[in-house]
């Protein structure tokens, strides 16, 4: 996996979790698309999510890994995410029709 440097922040090549999360949370028209700086290898990074009923859905877990979400409380404590958005559905769908793109918006 490569990773590009911009000033404290790092890029991760191969993932599509903006995406993954906007697009999901429109189609099904619930959950709660999160978008946050994490740090799970002490490095941070751009990262988004899709939350419901309590579990996270996000793409490297449902595309690549074991395909389950995972409790919330597990995912923050490996991530550690700060700088939180969070955006309902109906949010993310204007969001991506203003800014032509899935993320991040803010």
């Amino acid at each position: 996996m490569s990773r590009r440097k911009s000033a404290s922040v790092i890029t991760i090549a191969g993932g599509d979790c903006f995406g993954y999360a906007a697009m999901t949370a429109i189609k099904n028209n619930r959950g709660v698309v999160v978008h946050a700086l994490v740090r799970p290898w002490g490095k941070k990074y751009h990262h988004a999510w899709l939350e419901r009923r309590g579990k996270v859905y996000d793409w490297q877990t449902m595309t690549l890994g074991n395909k389950k979400p995972v409790p919330v409380a597990t995912f923050y404590r490996i991530y550690k995410p700060t700088s939180i958005i969070r955006y309902t559905a109906l949010q993310a769908a204007k969001n991506v029709l203003k800014y032509q793109h899935m993320g991040p918006w803010d």
